[in-house]
């Protein structure tokens, strides 16, 4: 959580949470910003951090969603140290299809609204 109100409301309700303290806004930001670039570079520096305690980090945003256990799905990708969202708005391999997307889409901007890095990754995460 970004501040101690959410926090503690999500603490009330069995979530685990603590505070990620940036000396930024808790309000949005707004796109392209510094201050949405700087949250950015904590969230990485959050995933490094993690990664270096050697544990696997996913990290979800705040207006993002998960709509079922993405966990079964990492594990499907054992070789898949690090693993984003991206931009790209159109799903290369058909909706139907669950695995990666097609190589069209690597020019999409990456979206870290949902990032996934083991901690197998820390030399790629540090650069």
């Amino acid at each position: 959580a970004m501040d101690d109100q959410v926090g503690h409301a999500l603490a009330s309700r069995g979530v685990n949470t603590f505070f990620m303290s940036t000396g930024l806004t808790t309000r949005d930001t707004g796109w392209g910003t510094p201050a949405f670039r700087q949250l950015g570079l904590h969230k990485a520096n959050l995933v490094l951090e993690l990664a270096r305690t050697g544990v696997d980090c996913l990290t979800v945003d705040a207006d993002a969603l998960l709509l079922r256990d993405p966990f079964p799905y990492l594990r499907a990708l054992p070789d898949a140290d690090v693993l984003t969202s991206s931009d790209y708005l159109v799903a290369t391999n058909g909706y139907a299809d669950e695995g990666l997307e097609g190589r069209s889409a690597f020019g999409a901007a990456f979206n870290i609204g949902y990032i996934f890095v083991r901690a197998t990754a820390v030399e790629f995460v540090k650069r």
